[in-house]
């Protein structure tokens, strides 16, 4: 079984494509990890492309913009595609199965609420 687990930052906001009669919502996630080496503060960050399919309701990529800390879990699919440069490269998307928002983005919505009164979406339960 392939799993993966994901806490960090939307690069961009969410895009919403339709694929015959199922929508995509894509985004792309960055984690940070810092340590400590020989005295150095060492850092690095990992990009992970991610999608979320849906046959209704999209309203969740209103609230998946730039700068929002989400927490994903999903099954990585390696993703070819060629660079600039023509080379051929691998990246690793995330086919989405579960989906919580931590932090707003640059654009969170303010003022709304759900039926519990927070100003977070409402997430549908699994599966999406």
């Amino acid at each position: 079984m392939r799993r993966i687990t994901v806490i960090g930052n939307l690069t961009k906001n969410a895009e919403v494509k339709e694929v015959k009669d199922r929508k995509a919502i894509n985004f792309s996630v960055a984690v940070n990890e810092a340590w400590l080496q020989d005295g150095q503060k060492c850092e690095r960050s990992f990009y992970f492309n991610c999608v979320v399919w849906r046959d209704s309701n999209v309203k969740v990529a209103e609230f998946l913009t730039v700068g929002t800390k989400v927490f994903i879990e999903g099954t990585p699919e390696p993703e070819m595609f060629k660079s600039k440069e023509g080379e051929m490269k691998c990246a690793i998307k995330i086919l989405v199965t579960n989906l919580q928002l931590i932090g707003g983005g640059s654009g969170a919505k303010t003022g709304e609420t759900n039926k519990s009164g927070s100003s977070s979406p409402e997430i549908e339960p699994l599966p999406f």
